[in-house]
């Protein structure tokens, strides 16, 4: 018996064995580099690369590790290899890949780039989740606490960002669509509570508060402007606008007038003639009718969009109602200064007879043809008044004289008459 336990200890002692720093044991842990290993394998040693594996294989060559469960199914892996699948070639495809079997799931590094699911990353950080064919829903992503950022893309050339809620349904993000030629497709869209907040079509529409915006610019909702840089007040220097010239734009401000506070609306009509404003009203039937036109002379047009007079600041196709008028106006006092000279009724009598109206007043022809100016009409009106005025003080002078010469002469009638009667009673006394 005492030699058969002997012969039993010999052996095991053979099986454990020893070389200098390095152990491996028959049992336990397993020492590189030490004698005291702390994990089944404990490698130790001052070198850059302690552990070293290689492959003698030229095609795809492979060299990493498997992850076991205990049924020997693969749990995850990591290996380097080569992408273009050949033993040399540029650094750029070597690629170190740690990937989970069965769920297509992989991180990949190379060339100083990680890729998420995308064996070639294309940027320092990618990630190509899978593809989407109906509603984007959540997927692959970067996780912060409960939320996370979501990229996505589908079959439509959507690519996406969503912050998404705690249950994964998205709220409200980017989408990018990069690889459609639809001009009325949308490159950039911003969405929040499921509606579309800005969209940028391919072919320059944005749209603020509507997906489908039908100009270069569609609004839906108010616009408020305001700040110290809308003011174009000409006093600045950087306010002089000479850059609207020949541009045929528009430019919205205000306190264009130095410092008055007011809206400023400042159009070029660059390649132009005549520019200004113009207002038009666009029925659901019908052709458009333009309201007002604002010229770049600054005559008015209402009703109208051609002008026969130039002159007339303000041209009305219409008729004008108001409370009341105030027109500038110099009057007709001068005609009651003593220089005035005031025509005679017979050189008055003969022009009327010849002309039918009166001196320094348009004929009734002429009014028609060219419209009557208000303030002038005013003017003469009174200066006619003032001058019949003058006619009638004259006349009221003429007839006073007349009734003093009729007073006198029926005071020499009246003591003529008186004589007579006395005359008459003296010969009736002396029968």
């Amino acid at each position: 018996m005492k030699k058969l336990l002997l012969i039993i200890t010999s052996i095991m002692a053979l099986l454990q064995v020893s070389y200098g720093q390095n152990i491996l044991p028959d049992t336990g842990f397993v020492g590189l580099g030490t004698t005291s290993p702390v994990s089944l394998l404990h490698i130790s040693s001052t070198a850059a690369f302690p552990l070293t594996i290689s492959t003698t294989a030229t095609t795809n060559p492979t060299v990493g590790f498997n992850f076991m469960n205990g049924n020997s199914m693969p749990m995850a892996s990591i290996k380097a290899y080569y992408a273009n699948g050949v033993g040399s070639g540029s650094s750029s495809n070597q690629i170190l890949s740690l990937a989970v079997p069965y769920t297509n799931a992989s991180v990949n590094i190379g060339n100083g780039s990680v890729g998420i699911n995308t064996a070639v990353p294309i940027s320092t950080l990618s990630n190509i989740p899978n593809t989407y064919s109906g509603s984007l829903g959540d997927a692959n992503g970067l996780g912060i606490g409960n939320s996370s950022f979501t990229w996505l893309n589908n079959s439509g050339g959507y690519a996406a960002i969503f912050t998404n809620s705690q249950t994964g349904a998205y709220t409200g993000g980017l989408l990018v669509k990069t690889n459609s030629i639809d001009p009325a497709s949308y490159i950039t869209r911003l969405e929040s509570g499921g509606f579309a907040r800005l969209a940028v079509r391919s072919d320059g529409y944005v749209g603020i508060g509507t997906a489908s915006p039908q100009a270069n610019l569609h609004l839906m909702g108010t616009l408020l402007s305001s700040g110290p840089y809308g003011n174009l007040d000409p006093n600045n220097p950087a306010n002089t606008l000479a850059f609207l010239s020949n541009s045929g734009q528009m430019l919205i401000g205000w306190n264009r007038s130095s410092g008055v506070g007011e809206t400023d609306f400042i159009a070029n009509p660059g390649a132009g003639t005549t520019g200004g404003f113009a207002f038009y009203n666009h029925p659901n039937t019908g052709p458009e009718t333009q309201l007002m036109y604002i010229m770049g002379s600054g005559n008015v047009l209402i009703g109208k969009n051609t002008q026969g007079n130039s002159s007339y600041l303000l041209d009305v196709n219409g008729t004008i109602r108001g409370n009341g008028v105030v027109v500038n106006t110099t009057g007709a006092d001068f005609v009651f200064e003593p220089s005035y000279h005031l025509h005679s009724l017979t050189y008055l009598a003969k022009y009327v007879g010849k002309n039918h109206h009166l001196p320094e007043v348009e004929s009734a022809k002429q009014m028609q043809t060219d419209g009557l100016n208000v303030g002038e009409n005013q003017t003469k009106l009174l200066q006619k008044v003032e001058e019949l005025t003058l006619y009638l003080i004259e006349k009221d002078n003429e007839i006073k004289k007349e009734q003093q010469v009729n007073q006198a002469q029926q005071a020499q009638i009246n003591q003529l008459r008186e004589q007579l009667n006395a005359i008459a009673k003296s010969l009736n006394k002396s029968k």
